[in-house]
């Protein structure tokens, strides 16, 4: 809840001063993690990175190797954390679903080794960036969620980079968080 208010409060503020240089770009990256297969050493894994608008900047849908939801987490934040770095993005809010990788960006300690090195690289482009990295609930995005299922189901690195892009199952979602609905993750058996 407390990352949409922030969302709102700052594409009203970029709405209501569309000529002022307010020094807020506030895209905002969003990673998920949808399926850890222990057994492959593998997690599917879906981002999307939107600008102040909610506008989709890019997306993206993969496997990727790893042997823990947090490890896939970190990668995945690592993976959006440096598309964004490179591309010169500033005051990003870097959202994940673990508040383990979360509280390791934000360097408020963990003590596994693994999990660290990928940590440490994250916050050194976070801090670049002058970026922050939240907490944010799995349901909180349905996008990265729907990125992640076609992730699971395709097995290949997809990268979308506009809204027309996007796979059909992630545009609904992607329109409901647009509009500032509220969506209820549901789940089929």
């Amino acid at each position: 809840m407390k990352q949409q208010v922030e969302w709102n409060i700052k594409a009203n503020i970029a709405k209501l001063m569309p000529n002022e240089d307010t020094q807020y770009n506030w895209p905002s990256l969003c990673n998920l993690i949808e399926k850890l297969k222990p057994e492959s050493g593998k997690a599917d894994v879906g981002g999307i990175i939107r600008d102040e608008d909610g506008n989709c900047i890019m997306a993206y849908a993969m496997s990727i190797d790893c042997d823990s939801h947090n490890m896939a987490e970190a990668l995945a934040a690592e993976f959006g954390g440096k598309w964004c770095n490179q591309l010169g993005f500033t005051n990003f809010v870097l959202e994940l679903d673990s508040n383990i990788i979360v509280n390791m960006v934000n360097q408020e300690g963990n003590k596994n080794r693994k999990l660290k090195m990928v940590a440490d690289r994250v916050t050194r482009w976070v801090q670049e960036a002058n970026a922050t990295a939240q907490h944010y609930y799995r349901e909180g995005n349905q996008v990265a969620d729907a990125l992640a299922k076609i992730a699971s189901i395709s097995g290949t690195r997809m990268i979308y980079q506009s809204f027309e892009q996007l796979p059909k199952e992630a545009k609904g979602p992607f329109m409901m968080d647009k509009w500032q609905m509220p969506s209820i993750r549901t789940k089929n058996y």
